[in-house]
């Protein structure tokens, strides 16, 4: 096939210099495919940890008592309208997943993304723990 390519150049004056600028050019389009599918991937992991972070941290107040604990029902219920708030977007599904063990809100999101040059789908996760301590405990005061 190169052959076919080559043969009607004839070996002409600058022919080399033509085909090492076209080779160079397709090297050039296919190392600008591979960073804008890798920037997809990236924006898309930091997608998924900033929705983790923020529908952890507004679940966590939402569902804080006074004594310092969470309540189940109010974290699952925040965590579902945060979720179907933040699932607009229909190139990226989010699945947002709460859990409250040991006085600790464990949030963890599920962002499906899709490559720029076939039609194949990726995953990032994102996860984001809150922890509510007692008023004055773990508290570091800086003079």
């Amino acid at each position: 096939m190169l052959k076919k390519i080559i043969s009607p150049l004839k070996n002409q004056r600058g022919t080399g210099l033509l085909i090492l600028l076209v080779m160079l050019c397709a090297l050039a389009v296919t190392f600008t495919i591979i960073i804008v599918e890798v920037n997809l991937i990236y924006i898309n992991q930091s997608i998924a940890n900033t929705r983790a972070d923020a529908i952890a941290d507004s679940v966590a107040v939402y569902a804080l008592r006074y004594d310092n604990s969470f309540s189940q029902g109010d974290v699952l219920r925040m965590t579902a309208l945060l979720a179907a708030h933040n699932n607009t977007d229909e190139d990226r599904p989010i699945l947002v997943r709460a859990e409250v063990k040991n006085n600790r809100i464990v949030i963890t999101t599920e962002v499906e993304g899709r490559f720029l040059t076939s039609r194949n789908t990726f995953i990032s996760y994102g996860t984001a723990i809150v922890e509510s301590v007692e008023p004055g405990r773990d508290i570091v005061f800086v003079p």
